[in-house]
């Protein structure tokens, strides 16, 4: 047993050399947590430049408008929504970098993600919340409805910058 366990520290030690010879960076990201203040353990931060992030989880990619967009096979699960919104790296969600949208106790889902609908028939970025309050009229009376400014990008490199990209977001 005890051969064992010292030919495991000759194979981390050797492991850890090489990622330091090799410049191979290692990557430690921040916990992610959904609004409850649940960790949302398969998430992982949309940038690493900044104190506080928004999280998405496994299948979907970061938007620069803060929701998460599903990127194919997540769709096939039954009662997926293409877009959600995540978690925060920030555990009270006190933080502007947190998506700070469909987080109502009483209607939404904040022990986890929660889907959000885009508006059809417009040229805005308009977004509702899939919960027992709002639906497609929302975006008709244009109330409790999400705007942003322009149109979403995705983040790259866990880098976000807020462009147009026709090409990769509808």
């Amino acid at each position: 047993m005890a051969v064992l366990t010292s030919a495991r520290r000759v194979l981390i030690s050797r492991l850890l050399l090489f990622f330091l010879i090799s410049g191979t960076p290692l990557v430690v990201h921040a916990a992610c947590y959904f609004p409850s203040g649940n960790l949302a353990s398969n998430d992982v931060p949309c940038q690493d430049d900044k104190e506080h992030s928004v999280c998405c989880g496994p299948g979907y990619a970061c938007l620069t408008n803060g929701i998460c967009q599903a990127t194919g096979k997540e769709l096939q699960k039954a009662g997926a929504s293409e877009f959600v919104r995540g978690s925060c790296t920030d555990k009270s969600w006190r933080s502007s970098d947190c998506p700070l949208f469909c987080m109502d106790p009483a209607i939404d889902n904040v022990g986890g993600g929660e889907g959000i609908a885009k508006c059809e028939n417009t040229d805005q970025d308009l977004y509702w919340c899939i919960d027992g309050k709002h639906d497609e009229s929302t975006c008709d009376t244009k109330d409790g409805v999400l705007f942003f400014p322009g149109k979403a990008g995705v983040c790259l490199r866990r880098t976000c910058r807020r462009e147009a990209n026709p090409d990769l977001v509808p």
